[in-house]
């Protein structure tokens, strides 16, 4: 079903500390951000850590976006629980490369590489702001299924939302 989609010329690629200032300055734009269950990278303490929590695979399996060599977002799976073989999916892209279809293409691909390179693997759920029709829209179009609404789970600036609860098997790509 998936596989047959057409792709934009995009690139992902394992996250690198050279991606550091562009995933952090994208990560820290109050459009992004107001999305997020995150707060602001303020020092650059903050900054490496988030990055460095990136590129540990042990903490979760990331990839840069890479749209005509330039960094704009990232992709990554984690909380993976081993028992029952499913883990969060997070991302986020520049808000100048909103609306353009880059987030379904990119998660086209990132689904693939992520269930081709963790067999264990086999659910991919994505919790999304109540409001984040964007990236809602993206999931759906690239294969996700709508499986409910988790009530007052989001908080963003001590604010309740609810979350669009989203998910993809291994079984629903091949």
């Amino acid at each position: 079903m998936l596989n047959n989609q057409p792709q934009l010329h995009l690139n992902l690629r394992n996250v690198t500390l050279a991606d550091m200032q562009a995933l952090c300055a994208i990560r820290n734009t109050p459009n992004v951000l107001q999305y997020l269950d995150a707060q602001q990278l303020i020092t650059s303490h903050d900054e490496h850590k988030y990055i460095n929590y990136l590129m540990d695979a042990t903490q979760c399996y990331a990839s840069t976006i890479l749209y005509t060599n330039e960094v704009i977002g990232v992709c990554y799976l984690n909380n993976f629980n081993p028992t029952h073989r499913f883990a969060f999916i997070t991302f986020y892209l520049a808000h100048t490369h909103w609306g353009k279809g880059i987030m379904k293409h990119t998660l086209l691909q990132f689904v693939q590489l992520a269930f081709a390179n963790l067999p264990q693997l086999h659910r991919i759920e994505a919790q999304v702001h109540e409001h984040n029709t964007g990236s809602c829209a993206a999931l759906v179009n690239s294969g996700f299924v709508k499986e409910g609404e988790a009530r007052n789970n989001f908080f963003v600036k001590e604010q309740s939302f609810n979350s669009h609860v989203y998910a993809i098997l291994r079984t629903d790509i091949n």
